[in-house]
């Protein structure tokens, strides 16, 4: 198993090497591609703790680091026009909406790039985007999907692929970026966000490119109300968003990039209008009078410390910083200056097919020249095959331990109540209303499924006799002898597992039902030295899953993602059985209910 997940890893980081070269224009045109349809970008933020303000080679004893600035660094590499680092102070928060803000700088890099050109004539806009990001929670959002959507709703690209490489195999050249950075500190002295961006660009003999964030716009409200709510997209590894044949931009997804199928096939509509406007700016958060009186006990400390070295010029950006901060927490105002949302450029730029014909035409080979696709291996084709997890549009719902035990129970009819597993003695928990019985409610409880909610009405029955001839069953309804909540029937787990919990009227006579897999949720037998009159915890457990996986069927088959299928030839009237998948207990062997068929038509 390890050895699959690996060669699945490889792949996927094969995948974003492939894109890549689809998007270099060397190794594009080695390889008879063309590279001018297609531009990658991979973006992934460094830890704030390496590059706080002021950062010194050796950290003096007597300075505490809790009080220094917070700076983020956010990186990309885009194939074919260069890296990049933002920075930003701690005054925005690491989310989806500043997670855009640097996709869509680097959009907007990439067509600048390709406006220059080769200094005469422009190159043509790439057709195809490829992303690549890091596999994290802020990352994988609805916001992401509506904004791919928007950049092929606006004209941008015909395509926008976004790939994440599984977790714990996230390393790429852009963490050596990151290294490389992160070594050189380690040997400067920095006391102000310029002399940090300095040593960034000394980084690299290629060169890198520096910015300082100084406004982040609020696309999340842009977007608002004008997306769909999407869920379920935290176990895909590969989303792409694209025109369909009516052209509507829809998106699709897959669970793995070596994925053959995307789903759904009819793609899933996020993105419902455009937008209006322009979006405006995100208030940044204002740094509390605390943390402000710290900033100017630290700054007052560097000027003691540091004596000369401290010059003038860091005195008056760290006193500009301070005053600007202050600013903001007194008056509420933020003194940046204003950035202009670019709207990036549409596919219909002049092209310049020219030069594309001359960078091209004298490496491009013959079609029958080049090698073979590779085939992808046996060992991971068979973990590509397995059933993908469903992306639905709607109202989100938490999933817990229980729940995803539900959904792994879903399609698997072997915990399904069948009528030979109900013997004489067994007990069993029926959900419904159940008709022609004395005192109903009295034999009626809830469960607990989660934090707040509480299961349907429940009973918990004992098997006094089957009839084989009739698939006929004789039950005794329990009475429930103390509620955790008396007026609605709540019952918890506690009070469930205890001796007696459950009480048998022997005045009280079997009452004779056809057996009906949907109305039975789980049925067990207990040893001669078990306790009697209760659920064990076991089950307790068991009856859980069995109600989240009855509940999770059935929002499938709703939702038209699971077809329903047909019952045993031999109960024709066990309808619905399909949707009621059940735990019984099978981890005791010489527990299991038999069939214990004399012979006679009544089993007593």
């Amino acid at each position: 198993m390890r050895e699959v997940h690996l060669n699945q890893a490889r792949a996927e980081r094969e995948k974003f090497y492939k894109h890549g070269r689809k998007s270099n224009m060397t190794k594009s045109i080695k390889e008879n591609k063309t590279w001018w349809k297609y531009s990658s970008v991979i973006i992934d933020g460094m830890t704030q703790w390496t590059t706080r303000l002021p950062h010194f080679r050796r950290m003096p004893s007597y300075l505490d680091r809790k009080d220094f600035l917070d700076v983020h660094n956010m990186g990309s590499i885009i194939e074919n026009v260069g890296r990049f680092m933002d920075f930003n102070y701690a005054n925005y928060g690491d989310d989806a909406n500043f997670l855009l803000n640097v996709l869509h700088r680097d959009v907007t890099r990439i067509q600048e790039h390709r406006r220059k050109g080769d200094g005469e004539e422009p190159y043509p806009m790439p057709e195809v985007l490829y992303v690549q990001l890091d596999n994290v929670g802020t990352n994988k959002s609805i916001m992401l999907l509506a904004y791919i959507s928007w950049l092929v709703m606006s004209g941008a690209f015909k395509k926008v692929k976004v790939n994440f490489l599984i977790v714990g195999h996230t390393h790429e050249n852009i963490d050596q970026m990151f290294s490389r950075f992160s070594v050189r500190l380690k040997r400067k002295l920095a006391m102000t966000l310029d002399e940090m961006m300095e040593i960034a660009k000394e980084c690299f003999s290629d060169g890198i490119f520096t910015t300082a964030v100084a406004k982040v716009h609020d696309l999340k409200t842009w977007f608002g109300g004008r997306y769909e709510n999407v869920c379920g997209i935290s176990t895909q590894q590969t989303f792409k968003a694209f025109k369909n044949e009516a052209g509507e931009v829809v998106v699709q997804y897959k669970m793995y990039s070596t994925d053959k199928k995307w789903l759904p096939e009819e793609g899933l509509k996020v993105l419902n209008c455009m937008p209006e406007n322009l979006p405006d700016f995100v208030k940044p958060k204002a740094f509390s009078k605390e943390g402000l009186t710290k900033l100017e006990d630290l700054v007052d400390g560097m000027r003691t410390i540091l004596s000369t070295t401290f010059t003038p010029t860091h005195e008056a950006w760290w006193a500009e910083l301070l005053r600007k901060q202050r600013k903001l927490t007194e008056e509420g105002i933020f003194e940046e200056p204003n950035v202009p949302f670019v709207l990036p450029s549409k596919l219909h730029a002049r092209l310049n097919a020219p030069l594309v014909h001359a960078l091209e035409a004298p490496l491009r080979l013959a079609e029958a020249q080049m090698p073979a696709a590779a085939e992808i291996p046996a060992r991971i084709q068979e973990r590509v095959e397995r059933a993908p997890i469903a992306v639905y549009t709607g109202k989100r719902k938490a999933v817990n331990r229980a729940a995803r035990k539900a959904e792994a129970y879903v399609a698997n009819p072997v915990w399904e109540v069948s009528f030979d597993q109900m013997t004489v003695n067994s007990y069993a928990v029926c959900f419904g209303e159940i008709t022609g019985v004395k005192a109903n409610d009295v034999c009626q409880f809830r469960v607990k499924l989660n934090g707040k909610e509480w299961s349907d009405p429940l009973m918990l029955v004992r098997v006094h006799a089957r009839i084989v001839y009739a698939k006929e069953l004789k039950y005794k309804y329990l009475k429930v002898k103390t509620y955790t909540d008396t007026k609605e029937r709540r019952l918890g787990k506690v009070l469930a597992g205890k001796a007696g919990a459950f009480w048998e009227n022997a005045s009280d006579t079997p009452s004779t039902e056809p057996f009906k897999s949907a109305e039975i949720l789980l049925a067990w037998n207990i040893a001669a030295n078990e306790a009697k009159g209760c659920i064990p915890e076991e089950q307790y457990g068991q009856l859980i899953v069995a109600l989240l996986a009855q509940r999770a069927k059935k929002r499938r088959i709703d939702n038209g993602q699971m077809e329903e299928t047909e019952g045993d030839e031999d109960n024709s009237e066990n309808e619905g059985n399909e949707e009621v998948p059940t735990c019984p207990d099978r981890s005791r062997p010489d527990q299991r209910c038999k069939d214990l068929d004399d012979g006679s038509d009544v089993e007593m």
